[in-house]
């Protein structure tokens, strides 16, 4: 019994060694969601060159950056972490560029973002509705203004609104798709309904 338990230990203590950079990731993880971004910072930073998890630790780094502000680093951050072969993290560092963009007044390079995003996630309800408002924005932009960005072709005539058609429609398919994607979610969570 006693040697069983000597070989246990030694294995959990090797693998400990062995995965401490995972642990690091798990710990800044912890952290960022609880506000205590100087902790997260130094152990993403100590973790950055980690072969097989750079990108995802460049992705929250950034993610810790633009928490504090610090656009810029944010920015840098999200190229760096953008050649990941890993399409679910492109598609977030796609969004949050847009999110950024669209806050800083950048519509259509939020659009741009947004719309990138999509071809890796079509089905994403929050990507959508986020294209649908920079659309707005571009199409509401009188021309040459708001930090020289441009309206689209076929944008509205300065100082005029969207219509209430416009309006209408977006509302009509935000809401088709709100629809469809809670009740995928209610039969993926529901067990009764599964198919087994």
């Amino acid at each position: 019994m006693r040697g069983l338990t000597v070989v246990i230990l030694g294995i959990i203590l090797t693998g400990c060694s062995a995965s401490q950079p995972q642990v690091d990731i798990l710990r800044a993880n912890y952290a960022f969601d609880q506000g205590d971004y100087q902790v997260a910072t130094v152990l993403y930073l100590e973790n950055l060159d980690i072969p097989e998890d750079g990108e995802a630790v460049a992705y929250n780094l950034a993610n810790v950056y633009y928490a504090l502000g610090e656009f810029g680093p944010a920015l840098d951050l999200w190229q760096t972490a953008s050649v990941t072969p890993d399409p679910e993290l492109l598609f977030k560092i796609l969004f949050n560029k847009g999110v950024y963009y669209y806050t800083q007044g950048q519509y259509r390079e939020a659009r741009d973002m947004f719309i990138q995003a999509l071809k890796i996630q079509p089905q994403s309800v929050p990507a959508k509705r986020n294209l649908e408002l920079t659309s707005i924005k571009l199409r509401a932009l009188p021309g040459g203004q708001s930090g020289g960005v441009q309206a689209d072709q076929g944008a509205l005539p300065e100082g005029q609104e969207p219509s209430g058609n416009t309006l209408r429609i977006f509302d009509y398919l935000r809401r088709r798709e709100e629809q469809v994607w809670f009740n995928t979610q209610q039969v993926e969570s529901d067990p009764s309904v599964l198919d087994w």
